[in-house]
């Protein structure tokens, strides 16, 4: 929740958060899944991971969510 409400301060322009932890039968040993779905003004922001801890799912798509930001951000103030 603290890394999910530090993006919202960061953003301010996000609407919703929509995140779903699945676990899959994997013989790896991962099959523990992060889905985190962002709404914001154009397409959806949605990042996906799937590692063997759902902390370490959650850390790593909130990392791909980051850079997913930065950029609509850039694109923000370009226009």
């Amino acid at each position: 929740m603290k890394k999910l409400e530090g993006l919202e301060q960061k953003y301010s322009w996000l609407i919703k958060a929509n995140v779903l932890f699945k676990t899959e039968n994997d013989k790896t040993g991962e099959g523990k899944i992060c889905e985190i779905e962002l709404s914001a003004p154009g397409p959806r922001i949605f990042a996906k991971s799937n590692t063997d801890d759902f902390e370490k799912s959650m850390s790593k798509t909130i990392d791909d969510l980051k850079r997913q930001l930065e950029k609509r951000q850039a694109t923000f103030s370009t226009h």
